[in-house]
């Protein structure tokens, strides 16, 4: 296993949405914002992207796939909201697949998909953009609620890998973040 970089990723704040991101279509998985989700890419296009993000600003757009049997996905076969993702860690695999990790930063909806041009990217607009005052504040309790679980069942998971003496070094590793960080977001201790 080889790390394609090494160092800390754009932080989530720099920048805000640009106009246009490269898509990483994903077969019957979803990314939320705020959560951590460990990926793996086998297809050429996948690869390029994902390699081509790691030595940049680490920021993809990740999306839905209408049809997981898909090998090559078109605009018809995207769902049109995503997540703006920052790539954590990237490690390329002996098979030639890389396996990632990922933290989802804001939902976004592509506005324009360009077909005919694949290496350039759609545009996209912010989802928040999108909704009226009224409808952004009505998503608020939504978003909580579902925030929680996966923080519940996050803390859940570092529990029990800490029941095996699974150490902090490695969870913090595969969650992107240093023993230290996920010791004083996890252990409960001060």
């Amino acid at each position: 296993m080889t790390d394609i970089f090494a160092g800390e990723p754009t932080p989530h704040d720099a920048g805000g949405l640009p106009d246009a991101l490269p898509l990483l279509p994903l077969r019957e998985t979803v990314l939320f914002p705020h959560a951590i989700l460990p990926l793996a890419a086998g297809r050429p296009a996948s690869l390029r992207l994902i390699e081509e993000a790691a030595r940049g600003n680490r920021r993809i757009g990740v999306v839905t796939q209408r049809d997981a049997t898909a090998e090559e996905p078109q605009a018809a076969d995207l769902y049109r909201v995503g997540v703006v993702a920052t790539i954590h860690k990237v490690a390329k695999q002996p098979d030639g697949t890389l396996r990632l990790v990922v933290q989802g930063v804001q939902r976004f909806r592509v506005v324009e998909l360009i077909e005919t041009k694949p290496t350039l990217p759609p545009k996209v607009r912010s989802w928040n953009e999108l909704l009226s005052d009224e409808d952004l504040l009505a998503t608020l309790p939504r978003v909580a609620s579902v925030s929680h679980q996966v923080e519940v069942q996050l803390a859940e998971g570092v529990t029990a890998a800490r029941a095996r003496g699974i150490t902090w070094t490695r969870i913090g590793g595969a969650l992107g973040m240093t023993r230290q960080s996920a010791w004083e977001r996890f252990s409960g201790e001060e």
